[in-house]
Order: structure tokens, then sequence, then C-alpha cells
């Protein structure tokens, strides 16, 4: 998951220059959830999911919250694959006050950035980052 990775690039990658800024598009919580999410709550006496321990450790809540740097979190409206309130509890985690949060109403989960206003919001998010 790329928050996991973000938070932990400059210990995974001392070499690299450090990251300036992260953003995030139709981002889950942990695979968890997001398989919870998924299914109806009718089915859920009756199913059990069973998913590898490195899948299950990836938690995006506890990266975010050690996210160093800005952050833009994107969540569409219409995403039936990522529930915009994923999106929200990833952003509400992280603890920069210059996190930045935008709801796509109108868009679902492929092609958020192609939304009317996203491109202008993603630019301006990169232009502030980059100083």
């Amino acid at each position: 998951m790329a928050s996991r990775w973000a938070a932990s690039w400059p210990r995974t990658w001392p070499q690299a220059r450090p990251v300036l800024a992260a953003v995030l598009e139709t981002t889950a919580t942990n695979a968890t959830g997001l398989v919870e999410s998924q299914l109806p709550w009718y089915a859920r006496p009756f199913v059990s999911i069973e998913m590898a321990a490195p899948l299950r450790q990836a938690d995006n809540l506890a990266a975010a919250a050690r996210f160093a740097a800005p952050t833009l979190v994107i969540a569409a409206g219409k995403d039936r694959t990522t529930p915009p309130r994923m999106g929200k509890a990833v952003f509400d985690a992280v603890p920069r006050s210059d996190k930045r949060w935008l709801l796509l109403e109108d868009a679902g989960h492929n092609g958020a950035l192609h939304a009317p206003g996203a491109g202008a919001a993603y630019c301006d998010f990169v232009r502030a980052a980059a100083g």
C-alpha cells in the first residue's frame, strides 16, 4: 500500500531523496477494512476471509500517522471499491496541519483524477509542496 511505502521511504531507501509530499488517491485504511467494506452485512455470518499476514498487517492509518511531508488525500464520492470514509480516516490520521482533503463527489474509483476540479487541486498541491 502506497502510504506504508511513503511513510517508510527514508528508512527503507536512505540513499534516496526524502519524500517532499504524498498524494493518496482512493486509499483504504487497511486490507481487512477494504475487504469487509465489500462484504454485504447479510453475508458476514456465513463468510470467513483469510489473508496472508503481511497483507493483514498493512495499515494505512498507522503509516499516515508517521507522514513527515505535506499530504493530499483524494477520495471519490461514487467509489464503490474504496469507500470515501476510508480516505477520510487516513486523512484524519495524518498529523500535519498542511494536509489537504479532496472529495470528488461525482467521481468513481477509476479515473478520479479526471474529475472536474481534480487536476487543478492536484497541481495546486504539488506547486505548494515544491515551494
